[in-house]
């Protein structure tokens, strides 16, 4: 987190900080504060009563847990806030959907060379059955 507060600071660094010390000195903003930090420990208790995905000891639906790479990767990306809608809101991650799918597609024996009409080609998507396709990668017959 602090590489990314890093970060988000220094992409304009002549902004001024979203809370100046003088507001965030204030009674009110100090009670909004803690009520902030009440609310998100009161919803870190009501989600440990949640069914226990992580544990490898559950595997009783699709939703199994991450392994450790995946979800410190999940972490990491987060507060970047990535959509892959088009390149040009999200060059870095649309980037990575095309190298994973190409390492998909070579995995499963499909054509997986860009240079190639009949390349395999889909986006990477959570909860559907099946993602939309082109050339058939992901779309089993």
């Amino acid at each position: 987190m602090r590489d990314h507060v890093y970060w988000r600071r220094n992409f304009h660094p002549e902004d001024p900080p979203a809370i100046s010390t003088h507001a965030a000195t204030r009674p009110d903003y100090q009670a909004f504060e803690a009520r902030l930090r009440r609310e998100l420990h009161q919803l870190s208790a009501a989600l440990k009563k949640s069914v226990p995905f992580h544990s490898p000891r559950y595997l009783g639906h699709m939703v199994s847990d991450l392994l450790i790479p995946g979800l410190a990767a999940q972490i990491l990306t987060l507060p970047y806030n990535p959509n892959n809608v088009s390149e040009d809101a999200a060059p870095v991650t649309v980037d990575l959907e095309v190298q994973v799918g190409l390492q998909l597609a070579k995995m499963l024996g499909y054509v997986h060379d860009p240079s190639r009409p009949d390349c395999a080609f889909g986006h990477l998507t959570s909860g559907a059955p099946w993602p939309t396709t082109r050339h058939c990668a992901w779309h089993w017959p």
